[in-house]
């Protein structure tokens, strides 16, 4: 199994509208974080979870960020496909002034992507990006939530933790479910 993380200067790249594409470029958002993960070069401990029992739990060092985040990118509802595919609502936090946009999938689009949520800070640092994957076929069936967690310390946006939460149920075996925890730093 593998994992994925966020984080990275405060810039209007950071903000909750995307430069390019309709929806949160969710695509280099997670570029942006695994190049300042790899410059920074931060140690993480990593839990595994297999059917709610924890199976691993490791220090590591020298991870490759590009490929820990690679899960995140399959987030991505900026393709051509899934033009005007996602509703958009926008939840303003009155006790913090965070926002939070989540995309929902319209029905009758394609798409393993059910729903992307980003939480910025009122300037439009993000704080979390969180969504769930969901897709099937005649020989699996599977289900992933992804969240990636933030945090601002001198002017940049740094990932703290990432969590992936999965289901798998192939046709001819049982059902796995597993939880995949990071810690940074």
């Amino acid at each position: 199994m593998y994992l994925g993380a966020c984080g990275e200067k405060k810039s209007p790249e950071a903000s909750v509208q995307p430069t390019t594409g309709q929806y949160f470029d969710v695509v280099g958002f997670v570029q942006k974080q695994a190049a300042l993960l790899e410059k920074e070069k931060p140690g993480a401990v990593k839990t595994v979870s297999e059917n709610q029992e924890v199976t691993e739990t490791k220090k590591i060092t020298n991870l490759d960020w590009q490929e820990e985040l690679e899960t995140f990118r399959e987030l991505d509802i900026n393709k051509p496909a899934f033009r005007n595919a996602y509703a958009s609502t926008r939840q303003p936090d009155p006790n913090t002034g965070n926002i939070t946009i989540t995309y929902r999938k319209k029905p009758g689009y394609d798409g393993t992507v059910q729903y992307l949520s980003v939480t910025t800070t009122s300037s439009g640092q993000v704080l979390e990006v969180k969504g769930l994957q969901e897709s099937e076929n005649i020989l699996l069936r599977s289900r992933r939530e992804m969240k990636l967690q933030c945090h601002t310390e001198n002017g940049t946006v740094r990932v703290t933790s990432y969590t992936i939460k999965g289901f798998q149920k192939p046709i001819i075996f049982g059902a796995l479910q597993y939880t995949i925890f990071t810690k940074i730093g």
